[in-house]
């Protein structure tokens, strides 16, 4: 089941999604603060815990860099 996402939610799921296209590895938490032009870290995270609740990216380990995973639902998005 998908969940509707915020803009905010939208813009870091995008930015996941499209470092891990070039990359083929996910962003650390200053990656994304950096590319979506966040100020603070904890927003960083309070977004991907929303993003992870929706079932829309999964953490493989805690406090862990490079954690994050697109699931089902992230996959099947289309972004940009």
């Amino acid at each position: 089941m998908k969940f509707p996402l915020t803009e905010r939610q939208e813009e870091v799921l995008s930015f996941i999604t499209e470092f891990i296209e070039k990359n083929e590895y996910p962003p650390t938490i200053t990656e994304i603060q950096a590319g979506v032009g966040i100020d603070n870290p904890g927003s960083v995270y309070g977004t991907l815990s929303e993003l992870e609740k929706k079932e829309y990216i999964r953490k493989k380990t805690k406090h862990q860099a490079r954690n994050i995973r697109l699931t089902k639902n992230g996959k099947s998005l289309n972004i940009g």
